[in-house]
């Protein structure tokens, strides 16, 4: 599921990365740092949620 979910949306990382563990690598890496970018983005408009969990902060609300 990986794999596809980083073939369709992250093809960079896809043609990018060595093997499947550099590849696993690289999508964690940009995972976390569009999931800090968008919580610090919020918290510079003055968005301040007592509950960061999977609901509000999954990629499909992640448009950065």
């Amino acid at each position: 599921m990986l794999d596809v979910t980083i073939d369709l949306h992250f093809p960079e990382i896809a043609k990018g990365a060595g093997d499947k563990i550099d590849k696993y690598k690289a999508f964690f890496k940009e995972v976390t740092v569009r999931s800090a970018r968008m919580v610090a983005e919020w918290q510079l408009v003055g968005f301040t949620h007592g509950v960061m969990n999977t609901d509000n902060s999954t990629m499909r609300h992640n448009t950065l």
